[in-house]
């Protein structure tokens, strides 16, 4: 994974990381995409658990290494440090919504992105 440079777009459900995407995916080079929604489901990932979520951050990890992009945007709540430890962005475009999401036990262990977690950080406020 080291070629490859690894932008995680994230928030709470509901946020507007897809969203985001979808309005500036044009600016993006030539690219990988991975919705966590979309990898959990092809993966048959139910499993919300603390060890289930870290299970869907080995599997975007997998296929990044997989693919062939040398950029490479998800689209991912990714509430745990450690998840974001395990898929270990460059770049972390946090997407900083005030409001509660409809997943309550999302909502509990979310623990909000830092700078020292990426070489860039962007921290939007109600973009979407």
């Amino acid at each position: 994974m080291n070629a490859k440079f690894i932008i995680l777009i994230m928030g709470r459900s509901g946020a507007g990381k897809s969203t985001y995407y979808n309005k500036y995916k044009d600016s993006f080079e030539s690219h990988l995409y991975l919705n966590n929604d979309s990898v959990r489901q092809s993966s048959d990932n139910k499993d919300f658990s603390i060890q289930g979520r870290l299970n869907a951050a080995k599997e975007m990890t997998k296929r990044i290494s997989n693919s062939e992009n040398e950029l490479v945007v998800v689209d991912m709540i990714c509430p745990l440090k450690e998840m974001r430890k395990i898929i270990s962005p460059h770049m972390i475009i946090w997407i900083d919504r005030e409001f509660e999401s409809f997943y309550k036990d999302t909502d509990k262990i979310f623990e909000p992105p830092t700078e020292e977690e990426c070489e860039i950080f962007v921290k939007l406020f109600n973009t979407v």
